[in-house]
């Protein structure tokens, strides 16, 4: 296939010890074909080499916000919202 060459961090399977394992890159909206090449030598020096093609897709989650349980309080009282929040935003009114 051509293109660039990059180190991905692998490991083997700690249940069977065989494959290769890796976590997937972040990808855009085009998404991404990898390919693997994996190459074996025996102790004769005899070499083989074998590529396997890994299609990588971006699937956007959307997120999720939960801002706490609706509350009823006096005016004057403390009103306690979700502990850990990077912003809050309040309306007023239907």
């Amino acid at each position: 296939m051509g293109g660039r060459r990059c180190p991905v961090p692998w490991w083997r399977s700690p249940t069977s010890g065989r494959g290769a394992h890796f976590t997937a890159p972040s990808v855009g909206a085009a998404n991404a074909a990898l390919e693997f090449e994996l190459t074996v030598k025996d102790n004769d020096g005899l070499l083989h080499s074998d590529t396997v093609l890994v299609n990588v897709s971006n699937i956007n989650i959307a997120p999720f916000a939960h801002a706490g349980d609706d509350q009823n309080r006096g005016g004057g009282h403390v009103v306690g919202g979700p502990q850990r929040r990077k912003s809050l935003t309040t309306k007023m009114g239907p």
